[in-house]
């Protein structure tokens, strides 16, 4: 397989020589190409070059611009405002790059990544013992994509569906059929399986909520059932166990019903990381990134704030001992990074849901558990809407359920190729089977041809129509396409650089191009199973002020606190006493330089220098990560406690400030050491 440059690599490479060329102190400097609207590429990385070298910017765009070898691939360039570079590509290029890439065959010379990493890819997570509804199309029809494209790159990929399996509301279904055992023939439910066994417990689901709704002793039992389940209790797991086996059976006929490939072990409910949230609460707690709030485990965020203005914690252990969602979430990120070895984490997930993917993402930051080598996103999408824009139900008010969707789909697609079919003579089930494909084809491409991150109308008259932008249009756009090529044979060929593109051609090829560009990943700057151990002090950031000698002064006093320590990663040679050396076994005040998690101390320091949030954090003497003695800088002390540094300090009392009295006596203890 011989790759094909693609067409922004040939520019970016153009650009980076002349900027060479021109700039040699520069070095191989990025020109930051990226796609305009006022020509095909622009530039935007001469401006910053040109700051560091205080040169003009527009005068250095102008030498960039009279160094480029333009050759055929670029048609125009032209220096832009103070120095952009816009660049417009010939139609030769774009023509002969897509011929290149016919030629090559399947891959399309698209090249493989050259360090690919393991990405764990969450989508398709419907809930146990209810039926899927609209909602749980977009997060499986986008996921699969995604997933596609990053296989096609050689990137190692790791499918997760976290399904609901675990919760109150299975103790409210078990409890409610423990009462109210008419409800159901349970030997009848074992039977039968799939759509019907959902419907069943899906009406099951309803009577039982209105129920808990309504009643609180009943709610009250169904909270103790839910322990029973969490304890193990033989006949309540069974039941559960059994919800879950009839559940994956209607979820697989789903999913093959929309040509999803979903395999039994890529599927890891809730209760797959059931044995990690103690482990994962504990971290939090001793870390100093989740604290105790009226007896619940939180961690707080300034930047989130309800409606009376206090600060709206990300809850991950209920004041009765219960886990939140956001434990297991968080266990979840662990399992993936330290388990699976993962490099990126992509979560296909309901925009609505947002913002507690940023807390849960902010939050395994703050424990370290994702860092700079591991990252995590939220790929979200907006709401699927009815045809008058508004949530799409029926008219009883209730959801729409996903599996009458795609069958009422087929079904309309059946009846567009019946009426195509007697023109080339289709079979019945010819007929029937087009009629799955181009339906079902029809709903994927209607939510994939929408941005992800808006809402969009389900209009299943629109998508299956010959008109307008449906798959149905393009199916027979290009079925006619291939008819003509079929007529001609091989008498004309089927690239002609000769011929001026058409504006509608040139960005569907530039398009095209976007998706041969090589896709790297840098290689990890650290070893996964180790940690950083470069030492940081604890110095606080200081913005600039030219107006007031003052301020500067205190600056120079700064400065010079802060050089008057230097960092070390094993015990400081000039350290008063080992730590602790208390009878309690508990740091003082007269124990000196204190040993302290130098990734832990880095991380919370960070966190408070950038969110200003005073963190609870109990020094240890050894890592709980790699079990090694970290040390403190050698000679750096608790910072002074008339300096305004405390503002910053992550290793302190959330309650605790210092009084007139401690600055004066330069005490450095804290209430609890």
């Amino acid at each position: 397989m011989a790759s094909v440059t693609s067409l922004t690599a040939s520019v970016h490479q153009r650009l980076a020589d002349a900027l060479s060329a021109a700039l040699p102190e520069a070095g191989s400097a990025d020109p930051l190409l990226r796609r305009s609207d006022r020509a095909d590429f622009q530039a935007n990385g001469i401006l910053a070059l040109a700051k560091k070298a205080k040169a003009n910017p527009r005068d250095l765009a102008t030498q960039v611009v009279a160094r480029v070898e333009s050759g055929e691939v670029i048609k125009d360039i032209e220096v832009s405002g103070p120095g952009f570079l816009n660049i417009t590509i010939t139609d030769q290029a774009i023509t002969r790059n897509l011929a290149a890439r016919y030629e090559d065959g399947e891959r399309l010379g698209v090249p493989l990544a050259e360090h690919p990493g393991t990405t764990v890819i969450d989508y398709a997570q419907p809930n146990v013992a209810k039926e899927m509804h609209v909602g749980h199309l977009r997060s499986a029809v986008i996921g699969d994509a995604v997933v596609q494209i990053l296989e096609f790159t050689g990137e190692n990929v790791v499918r997760r569906h976290h399904i609901g399996d675990w919760g109150t509301q299975f103790g409210m279904l078990i409890q409610y059929l423990i009462e109210h055992p008419h409800e159901l023939d349970h030997k009848g439910a074992a039977e039968v399986s799939g759509e019907e066994a959902m419907s069943n417990l899906n009406r099951l689901y309803k009577a039982a909520r209105t129920l808990f709704d309504s009643d609180e002793e009943f709610k009250t039992r169904a909270r103790r059932r839910v322990v029973d389940l969490q304890a193990g209790e033989p006949e309540t797991l069974a039941m559960w166990q059994k919800f879950v086996d009839e559940s994956k059976i209607y979820f697989y006929s789903v999913f093959d019903k929309l040509d999803l490939e979903i395999r039994d072990p890529d599927v890891v409910g809730e209760s797959g990381y059931n044995d990690m949230l103690d482990e994962t609460c504990r971290l939090l707690e001793e870390s100093g990134v989740a604290v105790r709030s009226d007896g619940a485990l939180c961690v707080f965020f300034d930047d989130v704030k309800g409606p009376d203005g206090n600060p709206v914690p990300l809850i991950v252990k209920k004041s009765d001992g219960g886990y939140g969602y956001a434990a297991t979430d968080l266990s979840a990120i662990r399992d993936r990074v330290f388990n699976l070895k993962a490099n990126s984490l992509i979560y296909v997930v309901d925009a609505r849901q947002s913002l507690h993917f940023k807390m849960v993402f902010e939050t395994a930051r703050r424990a370290g558990w994702l860092n700079d080598d591991v990252q995590a996103q939220q790929l979200a999408f907006g709401t699927v809407l009815g045809k008058d824009g508004k949530p799409f139900k029926t008219r009883e008010g209730e959801t729409i359920r996903l599996v009458d969707l795609l069958d009422e789909a087929i079904d309309r697609a059946t009846a567009v190729v019946r009426e195509k079919a007697e023109k080339v003579g289709l079979s019945e089930q010819e007929i029937e089977e087009n009629g799955r494909y181009v339906g079902i084809g029809a709903v994927k491409y209607a939510d994939l041809s929408t941005s992800a991150v808006r809402d969009y109308k389900f209009d299943l008259d629109q998508m299956v129509s010959l008109n307008g932008d449906t798959s149905v249009y393009l199916q027979y756009a290009y079925a006619r396409i291939r008819s003509i090529f079929g007529k001609a044979g091989d008498r004309t060929p089927l690239a002609h650089p000769e011929l001026e593109l058409a504006p509608a051609e040139r960005a569907l090829g530039l398009h095209l191009d976007r998706f041969g560009r090589r896709w790297t990943r840098s290689p990890p700057s650290t070893p996964r199973t180790s940690w950083r151990r470069t030492c940081t002090n604890w110095r606080r950031s200081t913005r600039r002020s030219t107006t007031s000698a003052r301020s500067s002064s205190r600056r120079r006093r700064r400065r010079s606190r802060r050089t008057a320590s230097s960092c070390a990663t094993s015990p400081p040679a000039r350290s008063t006493r080992a730590w602790p050396s208390s009878a309690s076994g508990r740091p003082s005040a007269s124990d000196g330089p204190r040993p302290l998690e130098e990734h832990r101390y880095r991380q919370l320091w960070h966190h408070c220098r950038m969110s200003r949030e005073p963190v609870l954090c109990r020094v240890r003497q050894r890592s709980r990560l790699c079990g090694l003695p970290i040390w403190a800088p050698a000679g750096c002390q608790w910072p002074p406690l008339q300096s305004r540094a405390w503002r910053h300090f992550p290793i302190r009392c959330r309650s605790w400030r210092p009084t007139r009295a401690d600055a004066r006596s330069g005490s450095n203890s804290r209430p609890g050491d």
